[in-house]
């Protein structure tokens, strides 16, 4: 097993090459190899998985992705992922779908597959409008943009009251005045505008401008 998983790793982290000294290789591939450790799958071997409201489902196409720490990773690492590992890109949508069938709105911060609401704004947005625009298959476009749209729209009355669960001063406004949240206005406001964006870019490639 840890001779399978030496080769396993040896795969991934030769998709790179660089031309560097032992030091600055060894600062590479450990930064790499940790870029990598997660989404990971959770799913049995089964294909069974106990979901975001803690019941036991099936894993869609046999993979469930967690650790998904969205906001960490949605600008960089995500991006990275479709150009080293395109494969999984496909499994983490698929998942991300699944986590809204299951919960009402797409993930925002997950571990092991349960919601943490950890962090602002909605950047499983951005990550899915990624994967639409270097058009990746294997899910199912129209349900995504719902999805989307409905993470950007609908309230989420069960999130904790510390969490958002509705847009009223959003819709309001156009952003979130400092008088009516507790803190982060502006940096609610620039990532709700970064979701609203990616929901668009989706809506109007799938001809649905006005979504």
């Amino acid at each position: 097993m840890r001779a399978d998983a030496d080769r396993q790793w040896q795969r991934l982290l030769s998709r790179v090459r660089i031309d560097a000294d032992v030091r600055f290789k060894t600062i590479f591939y450990s930064a790499l190899y940790r870029t990598l450790l997660h989404p990971s799958d959770i799913a049995d071997a089964d294909g069974r998985v106990r979901g975001p409201t803690g019941e036991v489902m099936a894993a869609p196409g046999g993979a469930y992705y967690s650790t998904l720490s969205l906001w960490d990773t949605f600008r960089g690492v995500h991006p990275l992922f479709t150009l080293l590992v395109p494969e999984r890109v496909p499994g983490f949508v698929q998942t991300m779908l699944a986590h809204h069938r299951a919960q009402g709105y797409l993930p925002l911060w997950t571990a092991w597959g349960r919601e943490t609401h950890t962090m602002i704004g909605n950047p499983a947005l951005p990550v899915i409008a990624d994967a639409v625009a270097k058009g990746f298959k294997g899910f199912d476009r129209a349900q995504a943009l719902q999805a989307m749209v409905d993470t950007s729209t609908q309230p989420r009355p069960n999130a904790p009251e510390w969490a958002q669960r509705d847009w009223s001063a959003y819709e309001q406004y156009g952003y979130l005045p400092l008088d009516r949240i507790s803190n982060e206005s502006v940096s609610q406001t620039l990532e709700y505008g970064i979701g609203d964006d990616a929901v668009a870019r989706v809506a109007e490639g799938h001809g649905q401008r006005a979504a």
